[in-house]
C-alpha cells in the first residue's frame, strides 16, 4: 500500500450472499412479529412489519406479471411517508433500479432528472401528483403513475392499492418465486439525485455491493447508529427520503428491527414533544437542526433524559455548536458524520466515547482514504491540508449518462476526489476545513468560509450566518457575511466587523461587507446554497 493511504477497519461480519432484496426480505421475516413498523407522526397511521413484508410481496409480484424486472426503473417522488419505502423494497425483490427524486424540484430539474433515469413508472404523492401529470407529455417514457397516498384513481394515475389488487392475490408470497441472480458488482439498485450545491443534479448510480455494504455497516458495531438500540424500540426520522441520508436511515432502521416514526417534514415542536413520549435514545439530525436546538428558548421544558446518542452530518459543523447541544441537550455521543453520495452516503463516523467534537471521525470499513496536495497529487502525512479522497468497494459506478463527469471524480486509479479540504491527525481522526471550490480567494490567500462562519456564530446575537467571496477586480473575491440575528438582537455592522477584527488575520476580513437577511438558503439537507447568494452580487452590481 502507498504511503500516508489510511484504510478503515475489517467489517466484524461478512458481506454475505444474495441480492439486496434478499437481505430486506429476510429482515423483514425475521421481524415480522414486531407489532409496529412505521407511523406517521403526525396522523398516527401505523403499520406493522407484516403488513410492509405481505405489501411489498404482493408490489413485487405485480412488478413481473405487469413485465417490469431487470432493468426497469421506478422513481419515487413524493415527501416522507410512511408508504414511502413500498415500491423501493418490492423494486429490490425482482430486481428493478430505483431512483427517489425531489418533489420540491423546480419543473426544469425534474425534466432534467427524469431525461436522465427515464423511469417508466413513477410513484408519487396526492400533493405531488399535479406535477407530474403536468409534465407527463414532455417525459414519454413514463407508462404509469401510481399515487403512494391516493383513495381514488384518476384520468392520470391509479392508486397504489388499486394497482396491487388488480394484479396480485392477497396470500401470494415471494417465497414461491425465486429471485433474480444479480451481478452485485455492476447491477444498479439505486440511482440517487447529488446535492446540486454547484450545479443542476447530477444521478449517481449505486450498485447492489454499493448498497449491501452499507447496510453491512449499519449492522457493524464499530460503524452503526445506535448501538443502544433494540428490536421495537422506537425512532423518529424527519431527514428527507429522497437524499441519501434520510433514505438510507429509514431503511437502516428496518434492518435493525426499530419502531420508526416519520415525519414529512421537520416540525420542531413535534420532534421535541415526540422525543419524550416515545422514549427516543438516538436521533439523526442535519447542522441546521442542531442549530435550531441549541438556540430554542422553550428546549428547558422538555424532558429529554431518555435520549443519550444525536448523530449529525451532511454539512459543517462547528465545534462550539456541538458542545452547546451536548450540555443543552445532557447527549452521552454527539457523534459527527461524513459521506457523499458518490462514496455510498456515510464514509467516516466518530466512534463511541469521542470528544473530539471538531471531527468527523475514522473511516468505515471497505474504504480506504488519503489527503492529497491540490497540485502535485501527492499523498500527504498527518496534520497537512489537502483534498480528501476515498477508493474502495463503496464507491459509485459513476454518473448516469455523463462519462465526463465520472472521468472528473474518480481518476484513472479509482481514486475519488471529493472536493474538500482536510486532514487527518495522528490517531487517524480527519477534520473538514472546506470545500476547495467553496474557498474564497483573497489576493492569493485562501480563506475558509466555515472558519468564519465558526468565529460569527460565537458573536452574541447571531442566529445564523453564511460567507461567500464577493467579485473584485483587484482581489480576486472578498469575504462576505450574510447573518440571521436573534429577535430581539441588536447588532451592528461595526460591532461584527470589529469583532473579527480583533479575532482573525488581515486576509479574513469580511471585505465585501455584511448583509442581515431574514434566513440563509440551504437545500433539504441543510447545506447552504452559496450560489443563492452569490446572487445578490448579480443584483447590486446592476444597480
Amino acid at each position: 500500500m502507498e504511503k500516508y493511504i489510511l484504510s478503515g477497519p475489517k467489517p466484524t461480519h461478512p458481506l454475505g450472499s444474495g441480492s439486496l432484496g434478499q437481505h430486506f426480505f429476510n429482515a423483514l421475516k425475521k421481524w415480522e412479529n414486531l407489532s409496529a413498523c412505521m407511523t406517521d407522526l403526525e396522523m398516527g397511521r401505523s403499520i406493522s412489519y407484516r403488513e410492509l413484508l405481505n405489501t411489498t410481496c404482493r408490489l413485487a409480484t405485480c412488478f413481473t406479471r405487469s413485465g417490469y424486472g431487470v432493468g426497469a426503473m421506478v422513481s419515487i417522488f413524493s415527501e416522507n411517508s410512511i408508504y414511502y419505502m413500498q415500491p423501493v423494497l418490492a423494486a429490490w425483490y425482482v430486481g428493478i433500479t430505483v431512483a427517489p427524486v425531489n418533489p420540491n424540484y423546480a419543473d426544469r430539474e425534474i425534466i432534467h432528472v427524469f431525461t436522465i433515469s427515464k423511469p417508466q413508472i413513477v410513484f408519487c404523492s396526492k400533493q405531488s401528483l399535479p406535477k407530474i401529470v403536468k409534465l407527463k407529455q414532455k417525459l414519454p417514457f413514463i407508462k404509469k403513475i401510481i399515487t403512494l397516498d391516493g383513495c381514488t384513481d384518476t384520468g392520470d394515475s391509479e392508486t397504489l392499492n388499486n394497482f396491487i389488487e388488480r394484479s396480485s392475490n392477497e396470500n401470494c408470497s415471494l417465497e414461491k418465486y425465486a429471485m433474480p441472480e444479480l451481478d452485485i458488482n455492476k447491477h444498479v439498485s439505486l440511482v440517487l439525485c447529488s446535492s446540486g450545491t454547484t450545479g443542476i443534479p447530477k444521478v449517481v448510480m449505486l450498485t447492489e455491493k454499493n448498497m449491501m455494504i452499507r447496510y453491512n455497516q449499519f449492522m457493524d458495531p464499530q460503524c452503526m447508529i445506535g448501538n443502544d438500540l433494540r428490536p421495537g424500540d422506537a425512532t423518529i426520522n424527519f431527514l428527507p427520503h429522497f437524499h441519501g441520508f434520510g433514505f438510507s436511515m429509514s431503511l437502516g432502521y428496518l434492518i435493525m428491527g426499530l419502531h420508526v416514526f416519520i415525519m414529512e417534514s421537520y416540525k420542531e415542536d413535534l420532534l421535541l414533544k415526540s422525543l419524550k413520549k416515545f422514549q427516543v435514545k438516538s436521533l439523526c439530525v442535519v447542522p441546521s437542526v442542531l442549530v435550531s436546538l441549541v438556540k430554542n428558548d422553550s428546549l428547558n421544558g422538555h424532558n429529554l433524559s431518555r435520549l443519550n446518542e444525536v448523530a449529525y452530518g451532511s454539512a459543517s459543523t462547528p465545534k462550539q455548536i456541538v458542545v452547546q447541544a451536548k450540555q443543552r441537550l445532557h447527549i452521552q455521543e454527539m457523534r459527527s458524520g461524513y459521506g457523499l453520495t458518490e462514496a455510498s452516503i456515510v464514509s467516516t463516523i466518530t466512534p463511541l466515547g469521542c470528544a473530539k467534537y471538531s471531527s468527523i471521525g475514522k473511516l468505515l470499513t471497505f474504504l480506504h482514504a488519503k489527503i492529497v496536495d491540490v497540485v502535485t497529487q501527492e499523498p500527504l502525512g498527518p496534520n497537512r491540508i489537502g483534498e480528501l479522497c476515498f477508493k474502495g468497494d463503496t464507491l459509485m459506478k459513476g454518473y448516469m449518462g455523463n462519462a465526463k463527469a465520472t472521468k472528473d471524480t474518480i481518476d484513472r486509479d479509482g481514486w475519488l476526489h471529493t472536493g474538500d479540504m482536510a486532514y487527518y491527525d495522528t490517531e487517524e481522526y480527519f477534520y473538514i476545513v472546506d470545500r476547495l471550490k467553496e474557498l474564497i480567494k483573497y489576493k492569493g490567500f485562501q480563506v475558509a468560509p466555515a472558519e468564519l462562519e465558526a468565529l460569527l456564530l460565537e458573536y452574541p446575537g447571531i442566529k445564523e450566518v453564511a460567507v461567500v467571496g464577493k467579485p473584485d477586480l483587484l482581489a480576486g473575491e472578498l469575504p462576505t457575511a450574510f447573518i440571521v440575528t436573534d429577535v430581539g438582537a441588536n447588532i451592528s455592522e461595526k460591532g461584527v466587523q470589529d469583532y473579527v477584527k480583533a479575532n482573525a488575520s488581515r486576509e479574513k476580513q469580511l471585505r465585501g461587507g455584511i448583509f442581515f437577511v431574514d434566513y440563509i438558503p440551504k437545500n433539504a439537507t441543510g447545506k447552504i446554497s452559496r450560489r443563492d447568494l452569490r446572487k445578490v452580487f448579480e443584483t447590486t452590481s446592476k444597480l
